[in-house]
C-alpha cells in the first residue's frame, strides 16, 4: 500500500511550481484586442450562417406556396377583357354544369354540328 503522505509531497511540489511561475506569466499588451477581434469574427459568422438558414427557409416556404398556387384553379377572367392571345377552345361551355364535368345534350349537340363523316 502506498504512503498518502509522498502523493501530498508530489502535489506539494507542483503546485510550489505553479506558484513560482505565477510572477513569470504577463499577458502581451495585444491580448484583449485580438480576443475581441476574434469574438467579432465568430460573431459575424455566426450572424451570415444564421442569415443564410432564414434565406434558405423563405426559398424553400415560396417553393412550396407557388407549388399550391400553381394547382389551385384560375379564377375566369371576364369575356372581352382577358387576354387578347388566349386559345379558347370551340368545345368550351360557358355554364357552371359543363366546368363541373356534366356535358349533358350540349355536347351532342355540337357533335353533331360537326358534320363529321359517319362510319358504317
Amino acid at each position: 500500500m502506498t504512503d498518502l503522505h509522498d502523493n501530498r509531497d508530489d502535489f506539494s511540489a507542483a503546485e510550489a511550481l505553479v506558484r513560482a511561475a505565477a510572477g513569470y506569466v504577463r499577458p502581451s499588451e495585444n491580448l484583449r484586442p485580438r480576443v475581441l477581434e476574434m469574438a467579432r469574427a465568430e460573431r459575424d459568422e455566426r450572424r451570415a450562417l444564421r442569415r443564410v438558414w432564414h434565406l434558405a427557409i423563405v426559398v424553400m416556404l415560396l417553393g412550396m406556396f407557388s407549388s399550391i398556387a400553381n394547382t389551385w384553379p384560375a379564377a375566369a377572367p371576364a369575356r372581352g377583357l382577358g387576354n387578347p392571345f388566349e386559345v379558347v377552345s370551340p368545345f368550351e361551355q360557358p355554364d357552371a354544369a359543363a366546368q363541373q364535368g356534366e356535358f349533358g345534350w350540349g355536347m351532342v349537340d355540337s357533335f353533331r354540328e360537326l358534320n363529321l363523316p359517319t362510319v358504317v
